[in-house]
């Protein structure tokens, strides 16, 4: 298949599974879940969906994820029923752990501010201190 199709496919399969999930899907505790990607094979019969899922616990993430796949098979016939395919997709969903490493990775950024703060914090009196214990006054002519 060519790229430039591939990719079409794969953003219109994006949309479609955000907006199934947002309004087809009857379980409250997935209202919170996002598509942030979708990886589709070559042939369109496999999709690896990326879901976002709000503060959780490692536990409720699983919790929600087998809830996810669970309804794979209803958001199969859903896609089957909007897509033109010939066959809708094999679906799969795993969790996308790049939005929570960026988040620790913010954090050990803002931590490191921090601390760079607290630093200049303290060394600054010391640098104070330290230029008025080395001017000395002209004897004025």
């Amino acid at each position: 298949m060519d790229l430039r199709k591939l990719e079409r496919s794969t953003a219109l399969l994006r949309e479609e599974l955000a907006d199934i999930l947002r309004s087809e899907i009857r379980d409250p505790r997935l209202n919170a879940v996002t598509v942030s990607a979708v990886r589709l094979s070559r042939d369109r019969r496999h999709a690896r969906v990326y879901v976002n899922l709000a503060e959780q616990t490692q536990d409720e993430d699983q919790v929600l994820l087998a809830a996810l796949g669970r309804a794979a098979g209803f958001v199969r016939r859903c896609l089957a029923q909007r897509l033109t395919w010939y066959k809708a997709p094999e679906i799969s969903f795993q969790l996308d752990e790049g939005m929570k490493q960026g988040d620790r990775v913010l954090a050990i950024f803002r931590d490191l501010e921090s601390d760079e703060r607290t630093e200049a914090n303290h060394a600054e009196p010391n640098a104070q201190q330290t230029n008025t214990e080395h001017t000395e006054e002209l004897p004025h002519q």
